[in-house]
Order: structure tokens, then C-alpha cells, then sequence
């Protein structure tokens, strides 16, 4: 029995999953613990989505942006055409060198200093594909669209936290 248990746990150490899991593993499916796809069933994107954002539109001045920073908790500024689709973001750092100086706020349009590459998500879309976004692309905030329009941003830390508190009312319920 003990060489049994060591064997087990020398194997789990080096591979994660067994010989009966692995390849499901490669293919994209992942196994989770119980109590983790609890947590995961109870949540959703709509249910995550935070809508405090200022927009602006691509076409705006830098000082329009600037002169907003002030007033908002954020450092994500989403950037919505026309039409209501998010076209790009601006973070703080994107205007961390430029702020401090005047001369170049009514230079600069938004759109030249937008980030157009981001991670987006359909409001009712799969809760699995942004848990495994936030970890594969290493980004803290995805916009979630709603029809293609902009709807708000989810936060892996609102998303870990609310999983967090999802488990430990599961851990409670168990008791």
C-alpha cells in the first residue's frame, strides 16, 4: 500500500492527468473538481459585466480623455464608434508619457493612441472561455460585447473573486 501511495503521488507530481484523462486534456478538456464546477455553473458573463466605464469616441481629442481621468476609478477607457462597437482602449499607460503634456492634447486624437488588439467576449457567451483568456493571454480586463455592440468589461478579479465567494458559501453549505 505504501509503494502504491508514493507511485501516486510521484505520478501526479510529474503529470496531471492520467492515462485516461490525458488525451482528453490535449483535445481542450479539462477536468475540474466538484466543487469547482459548481462555482463555474453559477456564474455567467452578463452576471460579471461592469459598466462604469467612460466611453469615448475614436475621433475625440486626448484632452477630452485626459480631462475625465479625474473623475473615474478606471484606468480602461473603452473606445465605441458610432455604431456602439468597441473599436479599441486606452489604458493609463497608453498616455502615461503624453498627460503631463499640454501642448499635445489638442494634437492627438484618441484613435492614434488606442489599442485596437484586445480580448472580447459575447455577453452570454461560455464563462469557461474567459476563465481560460484571462489565464492563456494574461490579461486583467476582457470587453464583453452584447449583438457586437459594447456592453462593459469583465475583471478576472470580479470573476476569482465572485468564484472565490461561489466556494466558500458551497464550503458552507457542505458544513
Amino acid at each position: 500500500m505504501i509503494v502504491t501511495a508514493i507511485s501516486f503521488f510521484i505520478s501526479k507530481y510529474f503529470n496531471k492527468y492520467s492515462i485516461y484523462t490525458a488525451e482528453l486534456a490535449r483535445k481542450g478538456i479539462d477536468f475540474r473538481s466538484e466543487k469547482e464546477k459548481f462555482a463555474v455553473q453559477h456564474l455567467s458573463i452578463e452576471s460579471l459585466v461592469e459598466t462604469d466605464f467612460k466611453k469615448f469616441k475614436p475621433n475625440m481629442m486626448l484632452r477630452e480623455l485626459v480631462e475625465k481621468v479625474p473623475f473615474t476609478k478606471r484606468n480602461l477607457f473603452p473606445i465605441v464608434n458610432e455604431e456602439g462597437r468597441l473599436v479599441g482602449v486606452v489604458t493609463l499607460d497608453d498616455i502615461r508619457e503624453v498627460i503631463l503634456d499640454k501642448s499635445v492634447y489638442d494634437v492627438i486624437m484618441i484613435y492614434e493612441i488606442m489599442n485596437s488588439n484586445f480580448q472580447s467576449i459575447e455577453i452570454d457567451g461560455d464563462i469557461n472561455h474567459a476563465i481560460k483568456t484571462f489565464e492563456e493571454k494574461q490579461v486583467w480586463n476582457i470587453a464583453v460585447t452584447k449583438n457586437g455592440k459594447y456592453a462593459g468589461f469583465i475583471s478576472k478579479s470580479s470573476l476569482y473573486n465572485r468564484y472565490i465567494s461561489l466556494w466558500h458559501q458551497r464550503q458552507s453549505e457542505e458544513i
